[in-house]
Formats: C-alpha cells, sequence, structure tokens
C-alpha cells in the first residue's frame, strides 16, 4: 500500500496524531514513545473537534428544499437555538440544565446526551451562523405542538432576547395563550425600574401602568409651573427616568 494513503486511512479514523507521535517518540525510549502518544491524542482531538464543528457549521448553513428531509440533528439545532435567541449569542457553557431539558424534549439516551452537552459549550459560535427566526422555521414540522411549547418555555427560563422568543413562538405557530402563560412563568423584572416606579417584582401590568400614570403627571412638563430653573431641570430629569423605566417593565410583558 502507499504509505500516503496508509497516513490517510488512519487520520480518517482520528489516530495519525498517535501513530505519528508514538512512532516519533519512539527515538527517545519508551517514555519519548509515551509522550509522543499523549501529544498525539492532544492533536487528534483537537483535529476532531475542528472538523466536528466544520461540519455542524455547514449543516446549520443548509437551508433544506421542500420536501427533503433536514440533515441538521434535532437536538444540535435545539441548542444553537437556546444560544441564538440571547442577544449576543451566548455560549451555553455545558449549562446542564438547558442540556436536560432538550433531553427530555428529544427522549436522548445518556451517552447523546453527553455528546450534546460538549456540543453546547460551542453554541454560541455555531449560533452566529444563523439566526432563532431561521431555525424555528426550521424545527417547527419537526416538533410536536408540545414540544414546541416546552421549547419556548425552555427559552424564557434562561432569559432569552424576548423579542427572539416571540417570534420564535410566532413561528411555532403557538397559541397567543399558551405563549403568555410561559411568559408569565419566567417573567423577569427589571429592579432598577422597578425601584424608579416603586414597584416589586411581583406587580402586575394594571399596577404598573397605574403607578406610572401617577407619576408622570407629577413630573410632566405641563405641571412645572412655580419652579425655579433649577427645580425644573430636576423635574425634567425625573420625568425621563420615569418614561425609561416604563418601557423596560413594558417590554417585559410583550
Amino acid at each position: 500500500m502507499n504509505p500516503s494513503h496508509f497516513i490517510l486511512r488512519i487520520a480518517r479514523l482520528n489516530l495519525a496524531g498517535k501513530v505519528i507521535g508514538t512512532v516519533v517518540g519512539l527515538a527517545a525510549g519508551v517514555f519519548g514513545a509515551f509522550f509522543g502518544l499523549l501529544i498525539g491524542a492532544l492533536v487528534d482531538e483537537a483535529v476532531r473537534f475542528a472538523r466536528d464543528r466544520t461540519s455542524l457549521v455547514r449543516l446549520i448553513e443548509h437551508q433544506p428544499a421542500p420536501g427533503e428531509d433536514d440533515p441538521l440533528p434535532l437536538d444540535v439545532a435545539l441548542v444553537v437555538l437556546a444560544a441564538a435567541a440571547h442577544t449576543p449569542p451566548s455560549d451555553q457553557d455545558g449549562n446542564a440544565s438547558v442540556v436536560a431539558r432538550i433531553a427530555e424534549i428529544c427522549s436522548l439516551t445518556p451517552r447523546r446526551t453527553s455528546e450534546l452537552t460538549h456540543i453546547a459549550r460551542d453554541a454560541g459560535s455555531l449560533a452566529v451562523h444563523t439566526t432563532s427566526a431561521a431555525l424555528a422555521e426550521r424545527l417547527r414540522p419537526r416538533l410536536g405542538n408540545d414540544q414546541r411549547v416546552a421549547v419556548v418555555d425552555l427559552l424564557l427560563s434562561t432569559g432569552a432576547e424576548p423579542a427572539r422568543v416571540r417570534t420564535v413562538a410566532e413561528r411555532f405557530v403557538i397559541s397567543d395563550g399558551d405563549y403568555r402563560a410561559a411568559r408569565s412563568r419566567w417573567r423577569r423584572l427589571d429592579p432598577q425600574a422597578c425601584a424608579v416606579l416603586g414597584v416589586d417584582a411581583q406587580s402586575s401590568l394594571e399596577d404598573i401602568k397605574r403607578i406610572y400614570r401617577t407619576l408622570a403627571s407629577q413630573f410632566h412638563p405641563d405641571a412645572l409651573t412655580g419652579l425655579d430653573d433649577e427645580q425644573k431641570r430636576q423635574a425634567e430629569e425625573a420625568y425621563l427616568r420615569v418614561q425609561n423605566a416604563y418601557r423596560t417593565l413594558l417590554a417585559a410583558f410583550e
């Protein structure tokens, strides 16, 4: 067999680094061979990771034609979606709870769950090759309604961008009732905005609107009569803070 063909066959088995490292290390004796084997194993692992990542990027970028089976593994698509729904895309860093939820949704084996944990660590960089909306469009025909609701619930539980989760829910054709129920379970009100309006994290939308109207009327420019310039400036700044805080809290209920 041609030596170059032999080396290529070994490389495809992900053994090239180990074999070459061991052979080179033999020149320094048994310990050299062992050291060469160790270095070769690390090189093989790096090569395997680079090869697998390139393959995943190609699958993510590939848009299947109508009627064509989607080659992107469902569990990989979900872990990338979880990263893409954040701004900027976030690495899951092997987030155990995210992977566990996806494993439950996809009925993964323990071995596949372990593999997905490694993939999740690179999810942020994989997510730059797509969008949450595009992934949701691809995933919709592959998931049942209960699974789609579970995915939206998962995204909300990770603190994903609300507007992006809303888009995912729309692409998933999830009912407004199911979406709002999940949104309510995982709603997080900005603590600084709550402090400005004097509300707490459990306040309802109606309470927030009522308190906002009261504060806005107090600091509105039309109400700033009989004040000197410094007092007007302070009141105008307070009015802007109230406006910004209200918009921030209102976004949490969209």
